[in-house]
């Protein structure tokens, strides 16, 4: 009876010895790391820009006339912004142009004059002198003539002057004067904004400027569309409170309205551990791999709670662990399910 139960008690022993060692070995599951890598989409939040954002001020002194456009409206290249009441500078032009020609006509007889002296000089019936004072007065007369020229052109520019004309393509932004009021030189107008010279201005991270760099898809998403960018330049100065260098962008076919605001994004262009299977083993983050039928921790020193990371320490064929993760730790026996 007593060797019975010793019997039984030698065989539950021993019962319960293999159950020990066959729970120690957790089964799992596997995929190659080729299978599991994700390619994590970068958005920063950017803006549309324009290069020329102007303020369009008075180049003469006169009563404003007309203003024929209106906040918002777009303007093409040469339209009018303003007229300005030209009566005075018609007036300049036209005097200035009326003594051209009593000057011309005091250069007509001069040149005359002279002509005769020079006929009766050959005959010794003028003087030297008075053949030299008719040549100096036809020189004289020369560069009135040229002052005058220069006159005209004065006035002539001050009266175009009294209608402004658009530089560029643009969008109206704000009306800074009214009809009727005096614009004096170098009062500002109007406030335009370029619409085809456009430029996204977005700060990056430093950290993904590696990616951008990598990637030909970078696209500006706006209320609700998107448009294709190209990188122009990166600034080579580093912000440090936000830790970002900023990044200029141009449009390839169309454009954002200018003052749109965004997100650039793009795709990273190297492989990511999904957030969702990295975990925490003795204060470090990192992923499990199968090496021999052993679970292997691989740490991850750039990793983030709920981001993806860059793993670099193993190959597309590596068998990442996806189930049954939560109960490993480093060298755990498993087997594959």
């Amino acid at each position: 009876m007593e060797s019975n139960l010793k019997g039984l008690l030698f065989v539950g022993l021993l019962s319960v010895s293999f159950l020990s060692v066959a729970q120690d070995v957790i089964p799992v599951t596997v995929k190659p790391y080729s299978q599991l890598a994700i390619y994590p989409a970068v958005k920063v939040p950017a803006s549309v820009v324009s290069l020329n954002n102007s303020k369009i001020s008075s180049e003469v002194s006169a009563i404003v006339k007309n203003i024929p456009v209106n906040v918002g409206q777009v303007v093409e290249r040469g339209s009018v912004l303003f007229e300005l009441d030209a009566g005075y500078y018609q007036l300049e032009h036209k005097r200035a142009k009326a003594v051209m020609q009593s000057v011309e006509a005091k250069l007509d007889l001069a040149k005359y004059q002279l002509q005769r002296a020079l006929s009766l000089s050959k005959q010794k019936v003028v003087s030297e002198e008075l053949l030299k004072q008719r040549q100096s007065e036809v020189k004289a007369l020369k560069a009135e003539v040229a002052a005058q020229q220069s006159a005209i052109d004065i006035a002539k520019r001050n009266l175009d002057r009294c209608i402004v004309r658009a530089p560029f393509k643009a969008v109206i932004k704000q009306r800074m004067a009214h009809v009727g009021e005096l614009a004096s030189i170098g009062t500002p107008l109007i406030h335009i904004i370029d619409a085809e010279h456009l430029e996204v201005s977005a700060k990056i991270q430093t950290n993904d400027i590696a990616s951008l760099k990598s990637t030909d898809q970078v696209e500006l998403v706006s209320q609700g569309d998107s448009y294709k960018l190209k990188v122009k330049n990166i600034t080579p100065a580093y912000d440090a409170f936000e830790r970002s260098q900023e990044v200029r962008f141009v449009f390839l076919v169309e454009s954002a309205l200018p003052g749109a605001f965004g997100k650039v994004q793009w795709k990273k262009t190297s492989p990511h551990m999904p957030a969702d299977l990295i975990v925490r083993r003795q204060g470090e983050l990192g992923v499990f791999v199968v090496n021999k039928n052993k679970a292997q921790f691989v740490s991850l020193a750039d990793a983030k709670e709920g981001q993806p990371v860059e793993l670099t320490q193993i190959s597309e064929t590596t068998p990442v662990i996806v189930d049954g993760r939560y109960k490993l730790q480093d060298g755990s026996d498993v087997k594959l399910q």
